[in-house]
């Protein structure tokens, strides 16, 4: 999808911009979900994984609850958050006026 290149360009790393489309569309329906489902759906491995979500820590976009082995991975609501989301919705909204 060309509004992930975009993002790309802007965000950096593929595996970051998979995982915060991911929640992006997530966020619609829940703020809530677990290192499997997220290797499941993003296709990317764990270790990556691991790596992407302790960046979206730092960033307080997303906090993790529980133990290693039944970590719950939530989306913070949080000014950065809503600049991501709102930077999203932009690139989006501004993608398919062109078309």
């Amino acid at each position: 999808m060309a509004v992930d290149n975009m993002i790309q360009k802007v965000f950096g790393s593929k595996s970051h911009v998979k995982v915060l489309m991911f929640l992006y569309k997530l966020s619609k329906v829940r703020s809530e979900t677990t290192m499997k489902e997220l290797e499941r759906r993003t296709g990317i491995s764990r270790v990556t994984l691991v790596k992407v979500v302790s960046d979206l820590i730092k960033t307080k976009i997303v906090a993790i609850r529980g133990a290693t082995k039944g970590q719950v991975i939530r989306i913070v609501d949080t000014p950065q958050k809503k600049v991501v989301w709102g930077f999203i919705k932009d690139f989006e909204r501004s993608f398919y006026m062109r078309r």
